[in-house]
């Protein structure tokens, strides 16, 4: 009878010992290491997949990409609060922009080298899920030369520029590919060019386009600030009408975002 507790209660105690451990094969986000005490019980990764998030202003945005989930839990009861400024702390860290907080819930957007990061935490006492979507972008490097040759042998140049999220204002990642065209336009005065904005399909087409005028019109206006005449520069928002690739992918989409430069004869 003894002998049998013993198994019982040796059982019993490795049971809890194997459901401690790590899901198989998981481990943290490079981005976001688990908080100490926790086990990640429940690991996913999916792509491609979408998931709805909230920006800035609290609007809802289907975000698409690359997805991991991770659920995460403690024998510690510890409070949704501290969970939530644990994970506030470090996006502050990692210079992210907060987007809508509410209860039990964050929501943050971290850039990560050509790497878009939307993270959206949901806690409890003693557990926390997160949700990770890696949005692709491409990281470009351009010079003065590479934008020259295209220029007048192609008659047309593409760069893919960063711009804040839903916005214009260009990033100053990308500030330097504008620098460079100024060059080329300077070595050739008599070059006039038009600019295209392009998207990918994420959101309404009448936001994509308004969002696409407002990026070609940001490329011309810091031409301009550079010493470029505006009656050299012609700008034109397409929206997502113009894929350059299939918007089924990030990589496809990340494609699709970009600036067109084309030399107006």
């Amino acid at each position: 009878m003894k002998r049998s507790i013993v198994i019982i209660i040796i059982s019993f105690c490795c049971g809890l010992f194997i459901n401690a451990q790590d899901a198989p094969g998981s481990s943290d986000h490079s981005l976001f290491p688990r908080m100490k005490g926790f086990k990640l019980l429940e690991y996913d990764v999916r792509e491609p997949a979408t998931h709805m998030f909230y920006d800035e202003e609290g609007n809802e945005m289907i975000i698409s990409g690359k997805m991991l989930f991770y659920y995460y839990e403690s024998d510690a009861d510890l409070s949704v609060a501290k969970i939530l400024s644990s994970f506030t702390a470090r996006g502050k860290e990692l210079g992210a922009r907060m987007c809508a907080h509410d209860g039990d819930k964050l929501c943050m957007i971290v850039q990560q080298n050509d790497v878009e990061v939307w993270a959206d935490l949901s806690a409890g006492d003693f557990y926390y899920t997160l949700r990770i979507m890696e949005k692709a972008e491409i990281n470009q490097e351009v010079t003065p030369e590479s934008i020259g040759n295209d220029l007048t042998g192609k008659g047309e140049t593409i760069l893919y520029l960063r711009f804040d999220y839903r916005g214009a204002t260009i990033q100053p990642y990308s500030v330097p590919a504008v620098e460079a065209l100024a060059e080329v336009l300077k070595a050739n005065p008599s070059m006039k060019i038009e600019i295209e904005g392009h998207t990918d399909n994420e959101g309404r087409e009448y936001d994509n386009k308004l969002i696409s005028q407002d990026r070609a019109n940001a490329v011309g206006i810091e031409l301009i600030r550079l010493g470029i005449a505006r009656e050299r520069l012609a700008a034109s928002g397409m929206g997502s009408a113009m894929p350059a690739a299939s918007n089924e992918t990030a990589a496809g989409r990340a494609q699709n975002r970009r600036i067109v430069i084309k030399v107006i004869k």
